[in-house]
């Protein structure tokens, strides 16, 4: 399915009973939402499984611009906006862990738990190589322990 979000489109797979949990499964970059495919069929058993293509990913298309850790986030919370999910599971794998780490700490309300795959809590700026000075912001205590 194709959803409108924000400024773009998304392209995502939603699966699994329509009462059950609902899981986002965050992808790696330079990959698309079937880095996910092994695992989606028995998720899809226990959870609502959401697998969206990222910003600039598979079918989901991108904007001009820099596009930041907590823009990246803010379009996960758009999505789960669209699907009218308040709550839900989310799993990353590596920067798709950073930007559910993102998402944790700048919105923990919508955040029930958290699996980070291969994540790092910072990334060099491309410009400079160097490390960001707050990885998570203001509210990276707010990471853990969930409420």
């Amino acid at each position: 399915m194709f959803i409108q979000i924000a400024d773009h489109l998304v392209h995502c797979v939603v699966e699994g009973p329509q009462d059950a949990p609902p899981l986002v499964l965050l992808h790696s970059i330079g990959t698309t939402q079937h880095v996910w495919d092994p695992q989606a069929p028995a998720l899809a058993r226990c959870f609502r499984v959401i697998r969206p293509d990222m910003r600039g990913h598979g079918l989901t298309g991108v904007t001009p611009g820099d596009h930041t850790m907590q823009g990246l986030a803010r379009d996960v919370v758009a999505l789960l906006d669209a699907l009218g999910i308040t709550r839900a599971h989310v799993a990353g794998l590596s920067i798709g862990g950073r930007i559910a780490l993102q998402l944790a700490a700048d919105f923990p309300e919508r955040v029930a738990s958290l699996l980070l795959i291969g994540a790092a809590l910072e990334y060099p700026d491309p410009a400079t190589g160097r490390r960001a000075s707050t990885p998570c912001g203001p509210r990276a205590r707010r990471c853990w322990p969930m409420p």
